[in-house]
């Protein structure tokens, strides 16, 4: 099939701005959360006002980068199951990322840190960033990935989410992903399906990603993720902590 450049140069950036638009309300919406004089004041006066000050920094940090950089990203671990983030809330993940070729042969290592936050009960909204080290050292930026996810059911947990913006691979046209988990005592087994519609060189193409991955909740430690995820032949075992 073929496609007139010019048309679809205005599709993907369309496509861009509609999803950053919603990105931006989204954060709009945690300026009114609570009322107050506003959301950063809000936050510091609350109970752990310390983590929330320093969450939605970072949140506001990485949004601004994935402005500026078209929210791109290269191969990311998911870290998070179905189940969305309570509103007001802060979550974040410091995980490593160990990337296989298709053969299973090593690599390199994608040291990561996600966090989300939440807007209402069902809706949340995430960042995700890390730098990629090769066998011989050299390091890459990963840049930042952003995602908006809604939950459509409690038990079991799903929720879908949407992404946009840049791969090193290929322009983005859209993105998504389809979230399943279930909580068995202090385990949640959870699985993810994330696509892509990409501008690879004019073409059309297509790429997607499946992840298999369990939360531990073992306290008082840490909790804990395990995850394996592939794409496009190649597979990336993650291993986080909830910070």
């Amino acid at each position: 099939m073929t496609f007139c450049p010019d048309v679809t140069a205005r599709i993907i950036e369309r496509s861009k701005n509609t999803v950053k638009e919603l990105l931006y309300r989204s954060i709009l919406s945690i300026s009114h959360a609570g009322g107050g004089s506003g959301w950063y004041d809000n936050m510091t006066k609350a109970q752990g006002g310390s983590m929330r000050a320093v969450g939605s920094r970072l949140m506001l940090a990485l949004l601004c980068m994935s402005f500026i950089t078209g929210i791109t990203g290269c191969f990311l671990n998911v870290f998070q199951a179905a189940d969305t983030v309570d509103p007001g809330a802060f979550v974040f993940w410091s995980g490593l990322g160990t990337l296989l070729s298709s053969s299973l042969q090593f690599e390199g290592l994608a040291p990561q840190l996600h966090v989300r936050y939440g807007l209402t009960p069902r809706l949340d909204i995430g960042l995700g960033s890390g730098v990629s080290v090769d066998k011989d050292f050299q390091a890459q930026f990963l840049g930042v990935m952003g995602d908006l996810r809604y939950q459509l059911n409690a038990s079991p947990a799903i929720s879908i989410g949407m992404t946009s913006g840049n791969f090193p691979w290929g322009d983005v046209l859209s993105g998504g992903a389809v979230y399943v988990s279930q909580g068995f005592g202090s385990l949640t087994p959870y699985g993810v399906y994330r696509f892509w519609f990409l501008l690879e060189g004019g073409a059309l193409g297509f790429s997607h990603q499946v992840t298999l991955g369990v939360e531990i909740f073992n306290r008082p430690r840490m909790p804990a993720i395990f995850e394996a995820t592939w794409r496009d032949g190649r597979f990336l075992l993650g291993f986080a902590l909830r910070l």
